[in-house]
Formats: structure tokens, C-alpha cells, sequence
């Protein structure tokens, strides 16, 4: 069965923004000149498992709680 969620709207985005900056790490947007070369575009990481927990899904799950 799927679950169908509302897109969140721009007020929702900054307050939750606002709620998770003082806990959540900013983390580095990195890319792979190699892997670029082999796969013929530009592809970028988001390296979310840097954040202190190692969890990849931190922001949602925090965000939850």
C-alpha cells in the first residue's frame, strides 16, 4: 500500500531547518573525477554517513522524533 504525503511548503522547510541546525553536522558534497570520466556525467556525493552518528538518514529520522 502506498502512502501519499503532502509536499511541504516553504515555512515547513525553514522551521525544520531551524530545529535541526544546532544538532545535525554539515556535511561536504563531494565528486569523483574518475567515476565522472567513467560514467560520462558529473555526479556528486552527498556524504550524509560523515554525520557524528553515522547514519545516513539522520535529518529525516530526527526530524520524525
Amino acid at each position: 500500500m502506498m502512502t501519499h504525503y503532502a509536499t511541504p511548503d516553504k515555512k515547513e522547510l525553514q522551521d525544520t531547518r531551524q530545529r535541526l541546525a544546532p544538532i545535525v553536522h554539515r556535511t561536504p558534497v563531494l565528486t569523483s573525477g574518475l567515476l565522472n570520466k567513467l560514467s560520462g556525467a558529473e555526479l556528486y556525493f552527498k556524504c550524509e554517513n560523515f554525520q557524528k552518528a553515522g547514519a545516513f538518514k539522520f535529518r529525516g529520522a530526527l526530524n520524525a522524533v
